[in-house]
């Protein structure tokens, strides 16, 4: 891209027209997407040599996709028309030159909903970088402001190094999205996950929980909250007395999930 296109571009973004003429939310996307790739391949690691480089470059350049995220997001989303769906599709396809752990990492959330301070959107992603053993992990919250989402809030850097799932669940409260985020160690030799349940208001997180890390956890959300399958360390390690798999259940309160029951799953 010239550096006169690139200036008519960010005019446009500016102004939202350019003699009348607005640039399709297509080519902005793409041009983005394109961005994002270049700055990936600093992320890369090939050897012990690169690994000194990577380290100077890590925060800086992880900084900038984030920004690049949110420009998107303030500059080619309509807050009326679009659509959950859309948000998430626009994500898959600006982060797609991304390092991919598909058994660590899913594909990026996002959901618009009308919360306490207006029309809002959260999303969700993982950066996998650093030649696949480290990650960025954010939660963005947006609000309305202008007829454009600006970014209010984020969360989510307790799990840096680690993959990151996302589900939305019932919220308790009126006017608040609540989702439930987990993601594996990735230099963990095994299966250690790291668990935390978020709420947004469309001004702020706040985190209403966060257990210790657990292993071999398998999430299942349901309609009252959700169910963690786990193993018991205890007795997988120390009193070798199967069975060794607990499965907790969370119903949601206003305060926060609280464990129902916690019982052995038969094996």
């Amino acid at each position: 891209m010239t550096r006169v296109i690139r200036a008519l571009l960010i005019i446009s973004f500016a102004s939202g027209s350019l003699g009348q003429v607005a640039i399709p939310t297509r080519q902005v996307r793409s041009a983005t997407a394109r961005r994002i790739a270049d700055l990936s391949t600093q992320l890369r690691v090939a050897d012990a040599v690169d690994h000194e480089r990577y380290r100077l470059v890590r925060d800086p350049v992880t900084f900038e996709i984030h920004s690049e995220v949110d420009g998107y997001i303030a500059r080619a989303l309509d807050p009326v028309r679009v659509d959950s769906v859309t948000v998430e599709r626009d994500l898959g396809e600006l982060l797609g030159s991304l390092p991919r752990e598909p058994e660590g990492t899913g594909a990026p959330f996002g959901r618009l909903s009308h919360l306490r301070h207006g029309r809002s959107l959260v999303v969700g992603y993982a950066v996998v970088r650093g030649g696949g053993n480290d990650s960025s992990v954010t939660i963005r919250g947006y609000r309305l402001k202008n007829d454009r989402f600006e970014l209010a809030a984020s969360t989510g850097g307790d799990f840096d190094g680690y993959g990151l799932f996302v589900r939305e669940l019932r919220s308790p409260v009126p006017q608040e999205t609540w989702i439930l985020a987990w993601g594996p160690r990735f230099t963990f030799n095994g299966n250690k996950v790291r668990m935390r349940v978020y709420a947004y208001d469309g001004d702020e997180f706040r985190t209403v929980w966060s257990p210790q890390d657990a292993l071999n956890v398998t999430i299942t959300v349901n309609d009252n909250g959700f169910t963690v399958d786990r193993l018991d360390e205890q007795r997988y390690y120390v009193t070798r007395r199967p069975p060794y798999y607990l499965r907790d259940e969370y119903a949601l309160t206003p305060s926060g999930p609280i464990q129902l029951v916690s019982s052995y799953r038969p094996e």
